[in-house]
This record gives structure tokens, C-alpha cells and sequence, in this order.
């Protein structure tokens, strides 16, 4: 793929508007008018002028009020005034609710889209994201009978089971609401009072797709060790089997972006059925439309999480750029798709699982080839490849991680150098199972198998790091910590792409500030050591 920076700019500007707005969304007309009226302006500057500044300028402004009329056109919608006076109220409601996403058992909460709402005898229509914590750990404590069924309507559901629920299955549920803060992802918090009840089963193109995730799900329970938990995560990211010692384990590793259903898995399906059809003589044509239609076969079995979105449209625009015979630019890429994503659901915008597959895929994109031709200098090439692109990746997303976990891994990069060999091969073999569980049973247990050798590699990898000395390394949090370790990030990367007087200075600083961040983590460490009491 070729770097073409010319869209990236203009994308993060729009981006960092609409991280801004989705918290006043008030404000998001008279910002979208300004926007488009900016644009207008740099554009017809631009046809006046010769300076290459104004149409970047002008295509950010446009693609920030694109970003910022959408949240005008949703955001009354998907949060309406009545929906936050009824929260306010604190009152008992009934509401109608669509599960997003599949929902594991014994799960402590869940996403869901809230179509209905009943509350004092008064029904509104809504079409509002929540979060619901249930009162008895999950869909699964609720069982689905036949007699739940109105109108005698059939059921795929596993009627008479204790079974996860897969997305699109319509319950009700009754609690209490609670308002969000500001910018969150979801419209309100729903705390269930009781079990929700199950109302109506999902639509077709979602029911094959859950009974599938169950099928495999079912047959993984009989693989044994960590290699039995991880496989369902590393195949079609469900990670329903993975107990919380093995899930601290992966966390504490870096290897848990392995069962989250990323680009890695959208090319390696994408690839197949190219090579496939390839070796079989059919048309480019009819490849790319067969591996589009895949594709979208494969988000809904894995679920449409925001990785995936971005995964998924990375590829089908990649497919299309291939199509038409136009060079493939990585970086103009993943900015379309991020850009497109964003102006359909802004609120992704502080999502952390769309800005960590955001900045992963960048990192490889910006930092892996360059990394790998300074480490060649001590390396096989080969090895440099396989040590740059998780280091490029984990420089890319620390910074975002700490907010959520605030210290560094150790080996983070080993244990994915370590991993890597077999993480393909466990997603492959194991999507291959997925689907020929419900096929040739026989033919997908032997598949599970084997794919089972190559997960259980990783799950022993993934606890061998987590419990050596040191796993994790003490860091500052918050902002302050994010800030400082960009900086050395920064510094690090400059240090080692550059040549001359640029990689000098950026050595000498480098040194510097590593120094003084190491002795202020070092020095709060003790400091907390000596003073907390040792019997805590």
C-alpha cells in the first residue's frame, strides 16, 4: 500500500469535532452551520488562489459539519428531552428493548436498543442505545419456553433452555432509568428489577448467525485448558468461555486484541475467498462481489462491533479500489472508513474499541515498515517484520490504554512475537469450524481440534508473561500520564526514523525525559511502598 497522508489531516480535525460536540449537542447546529459556511469559503478561495493549505482546509470543514449535522439530526432522537425527565424521576418503567450485540451468560449488563417505553401509564416510542444491568445475571437466567412464544410463533431460540440471547431477540424489561454523562455512547442506564422476558425472536439474517455462535460455542466446551476458552474468542470473538483468571492473563500480556474481531480476520476471510476463486478460474468480478457478500455474512456472525465496522469497510474499499484498478493507500483507507463511521454514529468517536482499532491500524500503517527496516540492521529481516508490527501497534494504542489501565507491559511485544505464529492459524481453522459445525458436524469437531493446538499455545503464552516479575510497570494516570508517555512516544519514534541532527536531538531529549518520568514513577512507588500500611 502507498502513504497518503492528504485525508488523515483533514479526518482527525473533523473527528476531534465531533469528540467535542456529541457532549453540547445543542450547540451542533449553529457549529454545522459555520462549518459548512467555512468550507464554502476555503473552497472558493482555493479556485482564486494557488496555496495548497485551502482545500485541505476546506475538506476539513466539510467533513466536520458532516460529522456535526449528524449529531444534530440524531441527537434529539436518540436522547429526547421525555426520555431524560422520565430518568430524572427515578419512577418504575417497562421497556421494549432490541439486544446490539450477543449477550454472554450470567452477564452482569448488557447493550440494547430501547424501542418502547411505558412509564405512569404513558407509552413513548423511542429508538435510544442503554445499558442495562440485570437484576439476575443476564439473558441467561431467563428461560425461553414455547408458551413465551405469542401467537404460536416458532422459535430458534433453543426454546426451553437456559441460553445466551444473540442479537436482534425483542424482550422486555423492568426498572428504573438514570441518565448518562455527556458524550457517553449510550442514551441511558437501565437498572432491571426483575429478569428481562423474552418477546419476539430475531429477524432472519440474525437468527442463522446466533444459532451458529451457539453451535460452536456448545462444541467448545468440551476442549480442554485455556486453548478451549480462547478458541471461540481468536475464531469469532466470543469470548463467553474465557474465565477471568485467563481474561486478566491476556490482558496483562497485550494479547487481548486477539479475540477482539479486527482487519486481521476481515483480510484473512477476504484472502481465502480471493485465492480461492482465483485457483478455481472465476472472474475478478465475481470474486470481489462473492468476498463483499462474505464479508458481510461474516460481521454478522461475529457481531458489528465498532472493530469490526472498521475492519469490514477497510476491506470492502480496498476490494473496490482493486476492482476498479486504482492504487491501494493504506492511510486514504482507513480515513474514509473512520470518516464514514463517523458521520453515521459520531458518538463512536470517544468509543474506546473504535479509537484503539483506529490507532492500531495507523500505527501499523505509519510506524511498522520504518520500524522494521531500522531493527533489520540487527535482525533477519523476516524477524525485524515480526517484531515491528506489534511494537508499532502497542506504541500507537498505549498512550489511549492507559486510561483504561494506567501501567505498561513489560512484554507486551515479546509475548506477541511469541503469539503470532499461531494466532492465524487458531482463526482460520477455527472459522472453518464455526461454519462446519452446523454442516458436517463430524468435519467441524475435527477442525475444532485443531485449531484448538494453535489456541492453546496462546493461552499458555498469554499466562507464562502474566505471571513473570514485572508484568506490568507502574505508570501515572490520567491525562498527565497519557500526555507524557506521547511525548516520549514521540520522541522514541523520532529517534529511531530520522537521521542527522532531527534524531540528535531527539536522543538527547529522549534520555532526558525518560530519566525524569522514570524517576517520578520510581520514586512514587517507594514513596507509596513505605507509607501504605503493610498489612492492607
Amino acid at each position: 500500500m502507498t502513504l497518503d497522508l492528504r485525508l488523515s489531516l483533514p479526518v482527525a480535525a473533523a473527528w476531534i469535532v465531533a469528540v467535542f460536540l456529541i457532549a453540547v449537542p445543542a450547540w451542533s447546529v449553529h457549529v454545522s452551520i459555520a462549518l459548512w459556511l467555512g468550507a464554502g469559503v476555503c473552497a472558493a478561495a482555493a479556485l482564486v488562489t494557488e496555496r495548497r493549505l485551502l482545500p485541505s482546509l476546506a475538506l476539513g470543514c466539510a467533513l466536520a459539519a458532516l460529522c456535526s449535522t449528524s449529531v444534530a439530526f440524531q441527537a434529539e432522537n436518540r436522547q429526547p428531552a421525555v426520555l431524560a425527565e422520565i430518568a430524572a424521576q427515578h419512577s418504575t418503567v417497562t421497556a421494549t428493548a432490541v439486544t446490539t450485540s450477543a449477550v454472554l451468560d450470567d452477564a452482569e449488563f448488557f447493550q440494547a436498543n430501547i424501542i418502547e417505553l411505558e412509564s405512569d401509564g404513558e407509552i413513548v416510542e423511542l429508538d435510544s442505545p442503554a445499558l442495562i444491568f440485570s437484576e439476575r445475571g443476564g439473558f441467561g437466567a431467563s428461560e425461553t419456553t414455547a408458551a413465551d412464544v405469542p401467537d404460536g410463533r416458532e422459535i430458534s431460540e433453543s426454546a426451553g433452555e437456559n441460553v445466551p440471547w444473540g442479537i436482534g431477540v425483542t424482550f422486555t424489561v423492568t426498572g428504573t432509568l438514570a441518565n448518562t454523562e455527556p458524550g457517553d455512547g449510550r442514551a441511558v442506564l437501565l437498572f432491571a428489577s426483575d429478569a428481562p422476558e423474552w418477546r419476539a425472536a430475531p429477524n432472519r439474517e440474525f437468527d442463522w448467525a446466533n444459532q451458529l455462535r451457539r453451535t460452536f460455542a456448545a462444541a467448545t466446551t468440551q476442549l480442554p485448558g485455556g486453548g478451549g476458552e480462547l478458541l471461540g474468542g481468536l475464531a469469532i470473538g466470543d469470548t463467553s468461555a474465557v474465565s477471568d483468571d485467563l481474561d486478566a492473563a491476556m490482558k496483562t500480556s497485550s494479547l487481548s486484541h486477539l479475540t477482539a474481531v479486527s482487519g486481521a480476520n476481515c483480510a484473512i476471510v477476504v484472502g481465502l475467498i480471493m485465492a480461492l476463486g482465483g485457483r478455481a478460474g472465476v472472474q475478478r468480478a465475481l470474486r470481489i462481489a462473492l468476498s463483499i457478500l462474505v464479508l458481510l455474512a461474516f460481521v454478522i456472525v461475529v457481531t458489528p462491533d465498532p472493530s469490526v465496522l472498521r475492519a469490514a469497510l477497510m476491506a470492502t474499499f480496498v476490494l473496490i479500489a482493486l476492482g476498479s484498478g486504482r492504487p491501494i493507500r493504506g492511510m486514504a483507507v482507513l480515513s474514509l472508513a473512520t470518516i464514514a463511521l463517523l458521520v453515521f454514529d459520531p458518538w463512536l468517536s470517544r468509543n474506546f474499541a473504535f479509537v484503539l482499532s483506529v490507532f492500531a491500524t495507523a500505527g501499523l500503517l505509519l510506524f511498522a515498515e520504518p520500524l522494521a527496516q531500522f531493527l533489520a540492521r540487527w535482525m533477519p529481516r523476516w524477524l525485524s517484520l515480526v517484531v515491528a508490527v506489534p511494537l508499532a501497534a502497542q506504541l500507537a494504542c498505549q498512550p489511549v490504554l492507559l486510561l483504561l489501565q494506567p501501567s505498561l507491559p513489560t512484554y507486551g511485544v515479546l509475548a506477541n512475537v511469541m503469539a503470532a505464529p499461531a494466532a492465524p492459524i487458531a482463526t482460520v481453522v477455527g472459522l472453518a469450524a464455526c461454519v462446519a459445525l452446523s454442516v458436517i458436524p463430524a468435519l467441524g469437531l475435527g477442525l475444532m481440534w485443531i485449531a484448538w493446538i494453535p489456541s492453546a499455545w496462546v493461552a499458555a503464552v498469554a499466562e507464562f508473561f502474566a505471571e513473570a516479575p514485572w508484568a506490568r510497570i507502574p505508570w501515572w494516570e490520567g491525562w498527565v500520564g497519557v500526555v507524557t508517555l506521547s511525548v516520549l512516544t514521540v520522541l522514541l519514534l523520532t529517534a529511531l526514523m530520522t537521521t542527522g541532527a532531527w534524531r540528535a536531538h531527539a536522543v538527547t531529549s529522549l534520555l532526558i525525559a525518560g530519566a525524569l518520568a522514570i524517576a517520578v514513577v520510581v520514586g512514587s512507588a517507594v514513596s507509596t511502598a513505605l507509607t501504605w500500611p503493610s498489612d492492607w
